[in-house]
């Protein structure tokens, strides 16, 4: 089963975010940014969603940590509903508005795209 982790600094947006994409029947762990270095490392995502609520070092500090802890996640940026361009260039692979239906819709192409999983 694909596994999403969805990072940010409000715990309502953060449970709310995590009900949206339990739509998309992947398994998914929220973390407030001052959590994620207790992330276990070993854990494995296929996808990893910046919340919109993350400041401009804070979106950085997260990315960087991402890459470098799980370098072959795919990394989305959650954009506000004004920002116009991707937060963390050269880290993010792709941006999606904080719109629910955009977010499952993209979401759900994403794992799609995935290499099929060998059980």
């Amino acid at each position: 089963m694909p596994s999403i982790l969805v990072i940010g600094t409000v715990l309502p947006l953060l449970a709310t975010r995590a009900m949206v994409l339990s739509t998309t029947d992947a398994d998914i762990v929220e973390t407030h940014l001052k959590e994620l270095e207790s992330v276990p490392r070993s854990a494995a995502f296929d996808l990893v969603f910046l919340c919109h609520s993350l400041e401009g070092d804070q979106r950085h500090f997260a990315a960087r940590w991402v890459r470098n802890v799980w370098p072959d996640s795919c990394l989305i940026q959650v954009k506000g509903m004004w920002e116009t361009n991707l937060i963390v260039p050269g880290y993010a692979d792709a941006a999606v508005p904080c719109d629910p239906r955009l977010m499952v819709c993209m979401t759900r192409r994403l794992l799609d795209s995935l290499p099929a999983q060998v059980s």
